[in-house]
């Protein structure tokens, strides 16, 4: 995922497209939700349009870590007006695919049980975890359980811990990240 200051974030496109790019507006509930989608490559099949999960994307994105949050939250605190559209070319949205494909393929090491010997380090690796399956499964606690050979009971207290640690922001009921 790779996202600069004008509220557009581009994250790893579905199979066959060249570029998957979202603009997104903070709510007052604290979340991030969808304004605009933009996806480019070859020939755009239908098979690969409806491989893209609005809510699924909005997950992945309110389940950055506070960090990562950072650059999309002081954009938002300042309002859409400083970045109007007509500032945005698609040559720039394009060029930015290969940072959100770089990002997306950065190693993450295996979810394990905590040692206790650095916990943040711990939770932020859960909120990664968590926010990297958030964007690919409606059950993202449950891949992280099979994943690190846990209940799935350990990953919630996990991801409430994270959030308790502001590396997740707070979550919404019946929907995941």
């Amino acid at each position: 995922m790779y996202f600069v200051d004008d509220g557009w974030v581009s994250v790893e496109p579905p199979q066959g497209v060249e570029g998957l790019h979202v603009r997104v507006k903070l709510t007052e509930s604290g979340r991030y939700k969808i304004t605009d989608l933009f996806l480019h490559g070859g020939e755009i099949e239908p098979e690969q349009f409806r491989g893209i999960s609005i809510s699924r994307l909005e997950a992945q994105i309110n389940a950055l870590s506070a960090a990562d949050r950072a650059t999309l939250d002081s954009w938002a605190q300042g309002g859409t007006d400083h970045a109007a559209d007509e500032e945005l070319t698609l040559p720039a949205l394009r060029k930015r695919t290969r940072h959100a494909q770089r990002g997306r393929q950065r190693l993450m090491e295996k979810l394990q049980r905590p040692t206790g010997q650095d916990p943040d380090r711990f939770y932020k690796q859960v909120a990664a975890a968590y926010a990297d399956q958030a964007a690919v499964t409606r059950s993202p606690a449950k891949a992280l359980a099979e994943e690190a050979g846990v209940p799935v009971t350990t990953v919630h207290r996990w991801v409430r811990e994270a959030r308790r640690r502001g590396f997740l922001p707070a979550g919404e009921k019946g929907k995941a990240g």
